[in-house]
């Protein structure tokens, strides 16, 4: 495709060390430096960057990176779809977004129309088969600019409000009722100690809770004032600089749950104001949670370690191992889930350059799950997304022993934050496409059918780090880290200029020329 340029050279990415960091420091800086002249630049600056990375996977310090890589990757071998038209998805996915179980069949727009003419209304199909025809395409304009950058952004569930949040803590309310986004709301987030990581809404579109960097989940009005923000305590935090990195709404807007950096599950009951669950899982973060459909019992929660746990509240018990189940395919750290809303299927967006879809009835068994951990390890390659090169095999695919998800797909970088990866709206296109961020600045689209990416649009300086996609309207609002939050519409193609019409005669660019030829022509 034109937008999939060559890929960058991946450097080898530094090895880790066991060695004991702060001696090394001192030694370089301050202890016996006539010894240490001896040694190369290179060898001092791999001590110096062993040092710095290892204080900011601490979490003592934060390393934000300059720039963003500006190309897509080359993908290595195609994907192939066959468990994927295996699967119930395929054709449900394939009748709701219009089209017939049997390929190549014509179908015209005119006569659609022509019978809606006869009152024949539109069913949703056929809807979101038109609306399909008309996907955003391109950039229309910088929606929203600011000065610090843009972790969040996202529509309330009725689409009458789209609410960003940035770096500096700063919640923005916006009216989406119409394509003006006119700016209704301003309100300043508590203990915002690195960012606003993420935002969810009651089902009414009234109340906001976001999740940060800090010991507490914080709630409040959207159309309130930034003192009326109520701050929610975590019961206990075991690890210094705890974070919850996600976090929903659930029972109606009655209850919380919250991904933590402790590896936990926590389920907070805003009606008795108690912590009701708290499930652990080999304390490894836990970077998403979401509900597999709205009110449902089942949380699927992605963890730094790739893997997919599934919890039953029901059978859930205080800080106890609560999974009824895992999936197993990503090579490395969940960055976000999004559910289809159906009870059976998600997607999950990973740092190791991919975005799978489950169907949560396939779960891993004992013996794939060991499988996969076995050609894991294998594969492993010790590297930090937040600097490092990412490395050339995760462009690569392969068929992994164990791996349980229905679909990948590949094209976009997962680089620096938790980059969301979405469905697009069940009411405007059936969700027959899934749209994510990019470290390239792209908004990149897949179609779930095929796993081909059908756009790649350019349009940030930095990571996208945000996606979404107004439920009403085919109109997308882009978050990024270059501090501005960009909106793609459908545009018609530009039609090429036609060539002016040949008149017969040769323009010269000396006009002395030209009158000699003429003179010449004349004389004969």
């Amino acid at each position: 495709m034109d937008f999939m340029d060559e890929d960058l050279d991946e450097d080898e990415t530094m090895e880790d060390s066991d060695s004991d960091y702060e001696p090394i420091l001192n030694s370089i800086l301050f202890h016996d430096r006539d010894g240490f002249r001896g040694s190369s630049a290179t060898t001092r600056r791999h001590y110096i960057l062993l040092v710095l990375q290892n204080l900011v996977g601490s979490g003592l310090i934060e390393y934000e990176g300059e720039g963003c890589i500006r190309k897509l990757p080359k993908i290595q071998g195609k994907q192939t779809t066959d468990k994927l038209i295996k699967n119930d998805i395929y054709q449900s996915v394939l009748q709701a977004s219009g089209h017939r179980s049997t390929a190549n069949q014509p179908w015209s727009l005119v006569k659609m129309m022509s019978d809606r003419q006869h009152q024949n209304s539109w069913t949703a199909s056929q809807k979101c088969k038109v609306n399909n025809v008309f996907l955003p395409n391109g950039k229309e304009r910088t929606a929203m600019r600011y000065d610090s950058k843009v972790f969040c952004g996202q529509f309330t569930p009725d689409g009458k409000h789209f609410v960003t949040a940035c770096q500096e803590g700063e919640i923005r309310v916006y009216d989406a009722t119409t394509s003006a986004y006119n700016h209704v709301n301003t309100l300043m987030g508590r203990d915002v100690e690195w960012s606003i990581l993420d935002l969810d809404f009651t089902p009414d579109g009234r109340e906001f809770v976001y999740a940060t960097r800090s010991s507490c989940l914080h709630v409040g009005d959207l159309l309130g004032r930034s003192a009326e923000i109520v701050c929610i305590p975590f019961d206990e935090c075991s690890i210094h600089k705890f974070a919850s990195y996600s976090v929903q709404f659930a029972n109606g807007g009655r209850e919380i749950i919250a991904g933590c950096s402790d590896g936990a599950v926590s389920v907070y009951d805003r009606e008795e104001s108690v912590w009701t669950e708290r499930a652990f899982e080999d304390n490894m973060e836990v970077n998403a949670v979401r509900l597999l459909e709205d009110n449902s019992h089942i949380v699927c929660a992605g963890s730094d370690d790739g893997t997919v746990r599934i919890y039953d509240r029901r059978s859930m018990a205080m800080k106890t191992r609560g999974s009824v189940g895992m999936f197993v395919g990503h090579l490395d750290g969940v960055t976000s889930i999004d559910v289809k809303n159906d009870g059976r299927y998600f997607i999950t967006n990973s740092k190791d350059q991919t975005i799978k879809l489950w169907d949560v009835r396939v779960m891993s068994k004992e013996s794939q799950i060991q499988e996969f951990a076995a050609g894991k390890r294998d594969a492993f390659r010790d590297w930090d997304y937040r600097w490092n090169n990412v490395p050339p095999s995760y462009y690569k695919v392969n068929d992994l022993a164990g791996d349980t998800s229905v679909m990948t797909y590949r094209g976009h970088r997962v680089m620096k934050s938790l980059i969301k990866a979405k469905f697009s709206p069940a009411s405007m296109t059936g969700q027959r496409y899934i749209y994510t961020g990019c470290g390239t600045g792209y908004l990149v689209m897949y179609d779930v059918l095929t796993g081909e990416m059908i756009q790649a649009l350019r349009g940030h300086n930095n990571i996208v780090r945000d996606v979404a996609w107004h439920p009403q309207r085919s109109e997308i609002l882009t978050s990024s880290w270059d501090c501005n939050v960009n909106l793609y519409t459908y545009g018609w193609p530009e039609t090429k200029k036609k060539a002016p019409p040949s008149t017969g005669v040769t323009l010269r660019r000396s006009l002395r020329i030209a009158n000699r030829n003429r003179h010449r022509s004349d004389s004969s």
